[in-house]
């Protein structure tokens, strides 16, 4: 939840932050902001390409419960 919701948001502040501290126009802090953003969408998406792929990552069924084996507590 961390890299595809908080990075993104992370970085898009760190660029428009750095930005305004090299005392850019505001046109150019948004532009700064959206550059950081892009790349950190395109390193998500290239690590979730590469996880995808990993089978060590995949999810595994322990255990499957069939409709009519249902226990009832």
């Amino acid at each position: 939840a961390f890299l595809v919701y908080l990075l993104p948001l992370l970085m898009l502040f760190a660029a428009a932050l750095l930005a305004t501290q090299l005392a850019l126009a505001e046109p150019f802090v948004i532009l700064a902001a959206l550059g950081g953003f892009l790349v950190a969408w395109l390193f998500v998406r290239k690590r979730s390409q590469r996880a995808a792929s990993d089978s060590a990552l995949q999810p595994v069924v322990l255990r499957a419960m069939l409709a009519g084996t249902a226990s009832v507590l």
